[in-house]
Parts: C-alpha cells; sequence; structure tokens
C-alpha cells in the first residue's frame, strides 16, 4: 500500500469521528476518575472523622469500583480485549463481594 491508500483507508474508518472530540472524552473520563477518587477520599476521612459510622466509606468506595468496572466492561465490548474482560470479570466480582460484606457481613 502506498500512503494515499493508507491515508483513504484511514479517513474511511474515521469517517464522523472527530480527533478533538475523542481527546476531550478521554481527558474528561480521566478527570471524572481522579475526582471521583478524590471524593471517595473526602466522604472517607469525614465519615470516620464526624460520623464515625464507617458506612459512607464503604458505599463511596463500591460506587467508585462500579464505575470503574463500567469502564472496563465498556472498553472490553468494543475493543475485544482479553485484559479488559478480566479487569471487567475481577472488577464485577470485587463490588460484587463488597456489596454482600456490606448488607450480610
Amino acid at each position: 500500500m502506498n500512503k494515499e491508500e493508507i491515508l483513504k483507508k484511514a479517513r474511511e474508518e474515521n469517517q464522523g469521528v472527530d480527533e478533538v472530540k475523542r481527546a476531550v472524552e478521554r481527558e474528561a473520563a480521566t478527570t471524572s476518575r481522579v475526582v471521583g477518587a478524590c471524593a471517595c477520599l473526602f466522604f472517607t476521612l469525614m465519615d470516620r472523622l464526624v460520623l464515625k459510622t464507617r458506612v459512607i466509606n464503604e458505599i463511596c468506595w463500591i460506587l467508585y469500583g462500579i464505575m470503574v468496572t463500567t469502564d472496563a466492561w465498556v472498553y472490553a465490548i468494543n475493543l475485544k480485549q482479553k485484559r479488559y474482560w478480566m479487569l471487567s470479570l475481577l472488577g464485577t466480582a470485587g463490588c460484587a463481594a463488597l456489596i454482600a460484606m456490606l448488607f450480610f457481613g
């Protein structure tokens, strides 16, 4: 394949997809994970210092785990890579275990 054929094929594959939009979506996803983790840390700290219950702590981290696991499932379904399938299954099992411990433990 020459350069023009490669460029033509790349344009056809990426038709309708804006690279700037992709970059913004990646940055937004990364930022939301960082902000979510910081919020979990904040609520954990407030729960231990003010309420002294540890319930908010567990719920925050379960929700954060669900968010990250959902990302892994989206990647697994769309990219069909083995590592994302493994992360998805491990994340789902981990979240289920934490929920079971919270409600039945």
